[in-house]
């Protein structure tokens, strides 16, 4: 049987308000047949499951799923519902959808993976459970960004701590040749930049202008994170010859005592960071 349509708006309302309870009776009532109650409610692409997810509610989560809902439904961004959950640090909902079978890799109109999501927002909850899930912690998004990438930008010290332990590529670049190292240094996290350079991250792997993490750091004015790259040994250099003296013919200045760097140097991902 067919859901009627005030049913199916019904168990939407369930759904998007997490009443649990309620959902149960609706689909119990509706037959095995509610396809009509669990397409997209609108242009926007969401369905009852991803209104279940912005409620943080596992147990509609699990009712849906059960009664027949598409568990990799795509809204109109492309977004999956446990890309929308790691995202928004549902931990329950994250864990939910695992377990019942959704797709750790399915991306979004970006390229961007459900641990993509979790790390770029620190949750490093769901970042655990999505690796557990065996989620690819070395996957790109359509920028050739990868999770740690992510985890470094905003300066998210235990999601980047997890992903090391997951034996990722420190090293990896983008599609501008910008490393994890250099986007931590960019943006002055230096915990992060710590933990990266701790694994052996190269502190003189350049990007496509030639531009080392060391640079990156002069020219947003993050001294700490300076201090700290001046201070590992010429082992962590990945470019046979060069040691950190080779920094001085980058394009960096001393004015006033404070390092600075002409936007030359910086890659339009580092421009907008």
């Amino acid at each position: 049987m067919v859901a009627t349509d005030r049913t199916a708006g019904s168990i939407r309302a369930a759904a998007s308000a997490g009443r649990a309870a309620e959902l149960r009776r609706l689909l119990n009532s509706s037959g095995a047949n509610i396809t009509s109650a669990m397409g997209p409610i609108d242009a926007t692409g969401i369905t009852p499951l991803h209104s279940s997810v912005f409620a943080d509610s596992a147990a509609c989560v699990q009712l849906l799923v059960v009664a027949g809902a598409l568990i990799d439904a795509r809204e109109a961004d492309g977004a999956s519902p446990l890309l929308i959950a790691s995202g928004v640090g549902s931990t329950d909902c994250v864990r939910a959808l695992c377990e019942l079978g959704a797709d750790v890799e399915l991306t979004d109109d970006g390229g961007s993976a459900p641990l993509h999501a979790a790390c770029s927002a620190g949750h490093t909850a769901c970042v655990r459970l999505l690796l557990h899930a065996r989620a690819d912690a070395s996957a790109k998004d359509a920028t050739g960004a990868t999770p740690l990438a992510a985890a470094s930008k905003d300066g998210h010290d235990d999601c980047v701590r997890m992903l090391l332990s997951a034996s990722v590529d420190v090293d990896q670049t983008d599609r501008h040749g910008t490393s994890p190292l250099a986007v931590a240094s960019a943006n002055g996290h230096l915990e992060c930049a710590q933990l990266l350079l701790d694994a052996g991250a190269a502190v003189d792997l350049v990007d496509e202008l030639g531009t080392p993490p060391l640079t990156l750091a002069a020219a947003l004015g993050h001294a700490s994170v300076i201090r700290a790259q001046l201070l590992i040994e010429p082992r962590h250099s990945r470019r046979r010859g060069r040691t950190l003296a080779s920094f001085d013919r980058q394009p960096v200045a001393s004015i006033g005592g404070q390092l600075t760097a002409s936007p030359q140097t910086l890659t339009p991902c580092m421009q907008s960071c």
